[in-house]
Parts: structure tokens; sequence; C-alpha cells
């Protein structure tokens, strides 16, 4: 009986053995197809943002082409959120919702924006769902409060109706804010949180009291600053933060504010300046200068300092020539 017990014991650890093992291997092949996924979807993401950010393919010339890659692209993401409609786990969805703002952004540089803000709602409601179930989930949490923010984005170029916009934009603060109460070493949440703030001081116009609107102009460039000093190299957190300080030097100049108007323009066309420096072919850094040299120059009480703004954004201009 002892041999015969000691036989049994010794099946059931060879059968654990061999379902730990299956198990590990079905773990193993579905990282490996989720690895293939990501890279997938990361080389779509760079082939479409590379060709809506060409200065070649923006020429009226080339439209049919850009179009046409662009809908190659949005083809993709389309067969990408047919594959994951099907899914009901909680990344697959998560994914589904990405899939939805890639289309919405396509769908904005091709056909029309309020088509694209009608696929930013469904990616919204996708997020609002997974929230509910998934309470506390700190990613999908932080994808919903980009996505809000994507939509008053996108509804505020649309219509400046504002008022849908405005909620959307307050939507993405509140949860960024609890976000970065949360996690406040995380510097894309709070970049996030601060893109969010930027945009709600530049919605704020009639809207809300001018000290509101400061008061995000001012906690944005805060947070960016901080962003930059601890990651200088982080091109993109310093092209928010020369934009967020040319904003912010058209409301110091709107509120009669003439030193403060000039100082952070300065303090834009000095981020901008450097930026171009290390990557002159970058056409959105190029005509961010111009028209932070043009701001200044309207702000400025001389005459030759005023043409000499207006020189330097002429010869921003014609090295951009050059170049492209």
């Amino acid at each position: 009986a002892n041999i015969d017990l000691r036989q049994l014991n010794g099946r059931l650890a060879r059968a654990n053995d061999q379902v730990t093992q299956a198990n590990s291997d079905l773990s193993a092949a579905k990282a490996q197809v989720e690895d293939r996924f990501q890279l997938a979807t990361d080389a779509i993401r760079t082939f479409h943002t590379g060709v809506s950010a060409d200065v070649l393919l923006k020429q009226k010339e080339f439209d049919a082409l850009r179009k046409k890659l662009l809908e190659g692209a949005r083809g993709f993401y389309r067969k990408l959120e047919i594959l994951l409609q099907a899914q009901a786990d909680r990344d697959s969805r998560l994914s589904l919702s990405r899939a939805y703002s890639e289309v919405a952004e396509l769908t904005e540089n091709i056909e029309s924006q309020e088509q694209g803000v009608a696929i930013r709602r469904r990616a919204v409601d996708l997020l609002e769902a997974l929230d509910r179930e998934y309470p506390g989930d700190a990613e999908i949490q932080h994808e919903l409060g980009r996505s809000w923010r994507n939509l008053g984005q996108t509804g505020w170029v649309l219509d400046r109706g504002k008022n849908e916009a405005l909620a959307a934009l307050k939507h993405s603060r509140q949860i960024l804010e609890a976000l970065v109460a949360a996690n406040p070493s995380d510097p894309q949440i709070r970049a996030d949180l601060a893109s969010t703030l930027s945009y709600l001081g530049s919605l704020m116009d009639g809207t809300s009291s001018a000290d509101d609107k400061l008061d995000s102009f001012l906690r944005a460039r805060d947070i960016l600053e901080a962003l930059v000093a601890a990651q200088p190299s982080e091109a993109r957190i310093r092209q928010d933060l020369a934009l967020l300080y040319d904003n912010l030097g058209i409301f110091w100049d709107d509120q009669g504010k003439p030193d403060e108007a000039k100082r952070a323009t300065r303090r834009s066309i000095e981020l901008l300046e450097a930026l171009v420096r290390i990557d002159p072919t970058n056409a959105d850094y190029g005509m961010e200068l111009v028209r932070s040299y043009g701001n200044l120059a309207t702000m400025l009480p001389g005459l030759a300092e005023s043409l000499d703004a207006y020189r330097r954004a002429g010869d921003v201009n014609a090295a951009m020539a050059r170049t492209y």
C-alpha cells in the first residue's frame, strides 16, 4: 500500500510539473503574441505620425499621396478594431480604446474633425466602462484622462463652442490630478496634466475669470519647468513649455502687462532656438519660433526693436525654405 501511495504521489507530482510547464508555455506564447502585437502597433503609429508631420507631404501637390498613405494606416487600425471588438478582457479593450484614438487622429487628418470627434467619444465611452469595472486601475485612468483631453482639444478646434470642450478638459484635469497625487514621480502623467492645464488656460477666454486662466497657465508652467529640469533631453516637454510661454505672453499682453508678456515670450524663443539648433529639420520648431518672434515684435515699444524681431522671424523662415 505504501508503495502504491508513493507511486501515486510520484504520478501526481509529475502531472503537476506537466501542468506547471504547460501554463508556463502558454504564458510565454501569450507574451510573445502580445510583444508582436505591440511591435506592429508601434510600427504603424510611427509610420502615420511621420506621414502626418512630413513637411513635403503637407504641400498641396502631395495631398493625394499623403491621404493615400494615411488611409493605409487607418485601414490597419480598422482591422485591429474588428479583431479586438470580439475580445472581452481588460487588455484587449484597453488596446481597442487606443486604436479608436489612432483612428480618430487619422480621420481628422483625412476627412473631417467632426467624424474624428465621434470616434474619440467611442474611446471615452469604452474607457469609462473599463474604469467602472476596474476601479483604481492607474493605466486605465491615465488613458481615460488623456482621452478626455484629446476630445476637448479637438472639440475646441472644431467649433470653438467651448462648452463641451471645456467640460471634457475639466474631466481630464480631475482624473489626472488624482493620478499625479497617487503617482507624483511619474513624469508622463505630470506632462499630460500640464497639457490639459495649458489647453484649459487657452480655452477659458470669455468663459472664466482672468485669475482662473492664469492659474491654469502657471500650474502648467511649474510642472513643465520641473520636468525640463529633471529631463533636459526630452524635446517634446521643452516644446510644450515653449508653447505654454508663448500663450502666457499673449495673456499678459492682453492684460496690459508688457514686461511680463515680453519676458514670457522671450523664454519661449529661448527654448525654441535651442530646439532648432538641435534639430534644424523639424518644421514645427521653426514655425513656432517664427510665431513667437512675431508675437514679440507686436509687444516691443520701439520701431527698431520690432523690426529686429520681424527680421529674425524672416531669417528663420528663410532657413526653413533652404532646409525643406
